[in-house]
């Protein structure tokens, strides 16, 4: 068990790319193995709160995974300011961020769903966890 009280999952396959380098539809491609179908992406922040979330998710599959979390955080930023707040500064984010998907794992009960953590960091090797969440 990690530190965040997660278990690796050994029934992902083994992903040898750096993210930097990982394209949306790659990425898909690995979290909906067997069956699973991708229903949600989030980033979450260091305080707790998310950055994003959407169910049906729609992506550029070219779009490279670094890039797609950039071009949110700038998104981000852009609305804050309209708003009329701060913009964060880039080490609010930390050295690592967490793209969170909801998977629905196809097993016919929509109250059960994988919460797998993919842990990004830039020109590094990635990680996913995963942990089982009844919804609420």
């Amino acid at each position: 068990m990690d530190k965040a009280g997660s278990l690796p999952d050994s029934s992902y396959p083994k992903v040898d790319m750096e993210l930097h380098s990982l394209t949306m539809k790659q990425l898909f491609e690995v979290l909906e193995t067997n069956g699973r179908r991708v229903t949600g992406l989030s980033i979450p922040l260091r305080n707790g709160a998310f950055l994003f979330w959407f169910e049906g998710v729609h992506y550029i599959p070219q779009l490279d995974v670094e890039e797609f979390i950039k071009n949110e955080l700038m998104k981000d930023n852009d609305d804050r300011v309209k708003r009329g707040r701060k913009k964060r500064a880039p080490e609010f984010f930390g050295r690592s961020v967490a793209i969170e998907a909801v998977v629905d794992t196809g097993d016919g009960d929509d109250k059960f769903r994988e919460h797998l953590s993919i842990r990004y960091t830039p020109k590094e090797d990635f990680s996913i966890h995963r942990r089982v969440n009844r919804a609420l």
